[in-house]
């Protein structure tokens, strides 16, 4: 039962994981950890890690056709994608510490939902997927750096290599099937767009790896190539869930026990006090009067913040790297552009509330967005590890040991 292997797997994982603390390369202190189990004991415990995870989705929708909004299971897939994304085996890119303390808080959060469950008579189906064992091998990985920061992994042929080709065909079958069956999938992104994000995840990264994937180099270092696909791998057996769960939606609304008597939608809108461009979108009255609209007109704007424990966990459920963002529907928008326009300026103005309403025009049934990114540091800024630049220079200085 995973959720067994889960609750006796993550101690002995814990006591496994060793802090790499001040080194004299950088006189400062990494926040990274080494783990000393064996490739097959860590993969042991991401499988179990793995199958939590589809039973929480898989207990999410049901609990959700009910027209019920429960935030834990939100919050406990959150707490699994970080951890998945922020392993590169054996590096481990949280301390130990945070690493217990996220694990507790999953615990309780499952038994929390657990408790639900119960109390609605669902029952998940248990799931017994195995953690692809290739996303241990990142030391076989080659790479070249191009620039100061800038590296290509070589992606010979390899488990690694044939793992990525396989996720790439998948997620290009899954997208066929949303698109021949997208309405009632739309439907219940509507008001639930924080459990259908691992499809837009899915689309993203596809776009962005047949746009960079040239058949053997990829534009980025070894450990973020391994945790972009670790997460690419997630979001793909996310999404077979879903798009094989997520049931017919003609009368959703008429069940739906939260938000205001004959709500239209939910708009999330994810921000961080310390994004510059946050504060200035937010010193915006335009922006703000847009949010009002939105919520008059019953389509109810949730606010984001990730300063709290639960903000943090809805930012990595939903995949959201960049700030501000938006989440609404099937439309994931990373990073709104701020016009540079004189707000004492009529004309000006009136060029702003278009940009604005552009943004939040209703576009319930669009098909999924195609991602094109212009430059390299957009393609970092929404797919690469949380690594800072000392912490991928460690890993790289010690690559093979």
């Amino acid at each position: 039962m995973s959720l067994v292997e889960f609750f006796v797997s993550y101690p002995e994982f814990i006591r496994r994981v060793r802090d790499i603390s001040r080194h004299s390369m950088f006189k400062t202190e990494l926040e990274l950890s080494i783990i000393d189990a064996d490739p097959e004991n860590t993969q042991e415990f991401l499988s179990s890690l793995l199958n939590v995870y589809l039973w929480i989705l898989d207990g999410e929708i049901e609990i959700k056709k009910r027209g019920i909004n429960p935030s834990e299971h939100v919050f406990a897939r959150g707490i699994i994608t970080r951890i998945i994304r922020n392993l590169a085996y054996p590096y481990l890119m949280v301390n130990k510490t945070r690493l217990q303390k996220n694990l507790q808080i999953l615990a309780n959060w499952l038994s929390s939902i657990k408790l639900q469950q119960s109390e609605l008579g669902i029952s998940p189906s248990e799931y017994n997927e195995e953690y692809p064992s290739a996303l241990l091998e990142m030391r076989a990985l080659s790479f070249v750096r191009a620039t100061d920061n800038f590296f290509f992994t070589i992606i010979d042929e390899s488990p690694i290599r044939k793992l990525f080709e396989d996720v790439m065909v998948e997620s290009k079958k899954l997208i066929a099937r949303f698109n021949i069956n997208r309405l009632d999938f739309i439907n219940f992104a509507r008001f639930y767009p924080e459990t259908t994000a691992p499809v837009l995840r899915m689309k993203e990264l596809l776009d962005i790896s047949v746009q960079f994937w040239d058949g053997k180099k990829y534009p980025l270092s070894p450990p973020d190539f391994i945790t972009m696909l670790a997460e690419y791998y997630l979001t793909v057996k996310a999404s077979e869930l879903l798009l094989d769960r997520v049931p017919p939606c003609e009368d959703l609304k008429d069940k739906l026990r939260w938000g205001p008597k004959g709500f239209r939608g939910v708009v999330y809108y994810f921000t961080d006090e310390n994004c510059s461009v946050c504060r200035e979108l937010e010193k915006l009255i335009d922006f703000w009067d847009l949010i009002g609209y939105l919520e008059s007109n019953k389509i109810r704007a949730i606010i984001a913040e990730r300063s709290s424990i639960e903000g943090k966990m809805l930012f990595d459920a939903c995949f959201v790297k960049g700030t501000p963002s938006l989440l609404y529907g099937i439309l994931f928008l990373h990073g709104i552009a701020v016009p540079n326009v004189n707000l004492r300026n009529k004309e000006e103005r009136i060029r702003l509330k278009k940009h604005f309403r552009k943004i939040f025009q209703e576009f319930w049934f669009p098909p999924l967005q195609t991602i094109e990114i212009r430059n390299i540091v957009d393609l970092w800024r929404i797919i690469e590890s949380p690594l800072l630049k000392y912490e991928r220079e460690y890993i790289l200085r010690n690559y093979r040991d």
